[in-house]
């Protein structure tokens, strides 16, 4: 069993022990505890996404308490939008919480009935492209809903390969919405004012793909790791970075000073880690 609490919700899994009684007992006292809601996840701990969802247990824990409980692990019975609505009744919830199922089909929540995996597709890179997502979510969601697809259907291929959000959108068409969002995100930097930066920054753009933050872990060097062994190599004093986070969007800018002169990267990250890679 797990808990995860966010402000006055709770959300759990179901207990191991055969006896629902330790489960319910535990809802018991949540509830006195005044929470506002809880998630009920339809497994137990040593189930993973193939075992059925335990919809009579999650039915359990709503008739014994009386707050709102919000059903979850359905997402394998789940292929439209009725099929939501069924799972709430058949849980007796007063919500359906949809994980695995939205992201694999993000339309699902449409009650005219899905789109088109390549239309899910095209949508979701427009908005990629509006509010300007990293390279690194783009090309997860996009892989997560072409599924099998991505070995077969050749769109999925040029994804799979793309190393940069542009590539993306031209294996999909959608390039032109991405220029469009670009030149509407530099039109709006001209106009907001910039504090005086150093004179010696010179800026180049330079894309490169960010699956090498990813490699990192396979135990590859990262970028910050050549940097270093070259400034050792060259018995040069080691790099020394920084970064500052942009007020209008929340994202961090990474610089670095190597070898007398201060390199900065223009694209927003979401955290200092991977603004300093990107120098």
């Amino acid at each position: 069993m797990y808990l995860l609490i966010a402000e006055n919700d709770i959300k759990f899994q179901l207990f191991d022990d055969l006896d629902p009684s330790e489960t319910l007992n535990l809802v018991r006292e949540i509830e006195k505890c005044g929470v506002a809601a809880l998630g009920v996840h339809g497994r137990r701990r040593d189930e993973r996404d193939p075992h059925p969802c335990r919809i009579e247990e999650i039915r359990e824990v709503a008739r014994t308490v009386s707050i709102p409980v919000i059903a979850n692990g359905g997402s394998g019975e789940i292929s439209c939008y009725e099929d939501i609505l069924k799972f709430r009744t058949d849980t007796g919830a007063s919500s359906a919480m949809i994980a695995r199922k939205a992201l694999s089909c993000p339309s699902i929540f449409r009650q005219e009935g899905v789109l088109p995996f390549d239309q899910d597709v095209v949508n979701f890179l427009d908005l990629a492209c509006e509010y300007d997502e990293n390279y690194t979510m783009t090309k997860y969601v996009v892989q997560r809903i072409l599924g099998g697809k991505q070995d077969t259907d050749p769109r999925g291929r040029q994804t799979v390969l793309a190393g940069s959000n542009l590539e993306i959108c031209r294996a999909w068409g959608t390039e032109n919405k991405y220029e469009e969002c670009r030149r509407n995100r530099l039109r709006k930097q001209c106009k907001r004012s910039l504090p005086d930066e150093p004179a010696d920054y010179e800026y180049h753009d330079v894309t490169f793909p960010l699956k090498r933050l990813r490699d990192a872990q396979n135990a590859h060097a990262t970028p910050k790791c050549v940097l270093f062994k070259y400034c050792k190599d060259m018995k040069a004093e080691v790099p020394v970075y920084a970064s500052h986070r942009r007020e209008e969007d929340k994202r961090y800018e990474g610089s670095v000073e190597v070898m007398g002169k201060r390199f900065r990267s223009r694209k927003g990250q979401p955290n200092i880690k991977m603004a300093e890679q990107l120098l």
